[in-house]
């Protein structure tokens, strides 16, 4: 089966499913503010940003959004957010009963994409998630909770409310009694707005594969304020100032804040942010006293590369009960292979469909399947196949000219 089939396409924009993430909205909204890049001298201070909000009754008030770091640590920054969306990822993949996600550090690296360095890197992912546990927020009038209202005062709220290590006898799976394993929850303001989709839509590939810390916040920012507006300008100075990094030296003048400025952008521009494509320049200010910012927010990718795989659809309940999706998607991994990798593919199978097609795919992979090299890939075209003989939709729309639609047509 080579890499161009229609198979291994069509398995491939299954998984692009994968890379949209979403994180909770208030934390998200205020990334750009509560992410620092960790070069910057105000990580180990408290942070307020504040604003006019407008209340119940049509009353204006004053909100703000309090950072404060315990026990002489941090606030977060651009390498915690990546922490802390990997976690959602496998919170949104694995969630129980109780809301505990278990995981071992090394998953968390592999998902960071960072190369394992024993001791080091487990010391490094343990340090974000401290931070995610120990930083305290408060909220005033800037806190929509799960039922879209904003929160009067939220006062020393945690990301997360537990990270503790998981007991030998507390593990499931043989394989996780060799490693180190934890355990981490989201606070409970935070979880009951992950369980009412109180989310923001994040593609996650994209906020893992920038490097730079500046290019970070700034694509935080610009995904944020791009929402409802087709173009953003700002000077250097100001920009700097917005994203807490005015103190350094080198950003003093508006030579150096140019030539960070222009690093940045150099990694984000043309990238995919929620509504659109960046489009970004630097520019010197009408009086020549600065440098500026210069962000358009172009139309998203044509409808035949992204829409037309994943259409808006009207919700529909799942196939199954959520209490077996996790065990169908874990039967098809105990025959297929792969099922780590592959654990959001085999689950989204359960939930869109019935469980007696899954195993009608799961009896005819073992009898007809020796010994294949894509096994995931050839599960996905016996699915697929199926799917059609008994009227259902395929999960992505199909192109015109699907074999398999062709085949049902024909008979």
């Amino acid at each position: 089966m080579t890499e161009n089939s229609p198979a291994i396409k069509d398995e491939t924009a299954i998984e692009q499913v994968r890379a949209i993430i979403r994180p909770e909205l208030n934390i998200e909204k205020h990334a750009d503010f509560i992410f620092a890049p960790s070069h910057s001298k105000r990580i180990r201070e408290p942070r307020k940003k504040m604003w006019a909000t407008e209340i119940e009754g049509g009353r204006k008030a004053a909100s703000y959004l309090l950072i404060e770091p315990i026990y002489g640590g941090k606030t977060p920054t651009t390498k915690t957010r990546k922490v802390y969306l990997v976690l959602v990822k496998l919170w949104e993949a694995r969630t129980r009963d109780d809301d505990v996600v278990v995981f071992s550090v090394r998953e968390i690296a592999d998902e960071l994409g960072i190369k394992w360095a024993g001791k080091k890197t487990a010391e490094d992912i343990y340090r974000e998630i401290q931070t995610l546990r120990a930083t305290m927020f408060t909220w005033r009038y800037s806190f929509l909770n799960a039922e879209g209202k904003k929160v009067d005062l939220l006062d020393h709220v945690n990301i997360l409310d537990r990270f503790s290590y998981v007991a030998l006898e507390d593990r499931d799976k043989i394989s996780d009694r060799f490693q180190s394993m934890h355990a981490i929850r989201f606070s409970e303001v935070i979880l009951s707005n992950l369980k009412a989709n109180r989310t923001k839509p994040t593609n996650i590939e994209v906020i893992l594969a920038i490097k730079g810390e500046l290019a970070a916040v700034l694509y935080a920012r610009l995904d944020i304020i791009l929402a409802d507006k087709l173009q953003y300008e700002r000077t250097s100075k100001g920009l700097f100032e917005d994203i807490q990094i005015d103190k350094e030296l080198e950003y003093r003048y508006p030579a150096g804040r140019k030539r960070i400025l222009d690093r940045a952008i150099r990694e984000i521009n043309g990238k995919a942010i929620s509504t659109g494509i960046l489009d970004l320049r630097v520019e010197k200010t009408v009086d020549g006293s600065d440098w500026k910012l210069v962000a358009r927010k172009l139309p998203a990718l044509p409808k035949s590369n992204t829409q037309k795989l994943f259409p808006k659809r009207k919700l529909t309940p799942p196939a199954n009960p959520k209490e077996i999706v996790s065990m169908i998607g874990k039967e098809i991994g105990n025959v297929v292979g792969w099922y780590p990798e592959k654990q959001r593919l085999y689950e989204l199978f359960a939930i869109h469909y019935p469980a007696n097609l899954i195993y009608q795919a799961i009896a005819e992979f073992k009898a007809d399947v020796k010994k294949p090299t894509h096994t995931a890939k050839i599960f996905t075209a016996i699915m697929h196949r199926l799917a059609h003989q008994q009227r259902f939709d395929w999960i992505k729309a199909c192109p015109p000219d699907c074999k398999y639609r062709e085949k049902l047509q024909g008979k």
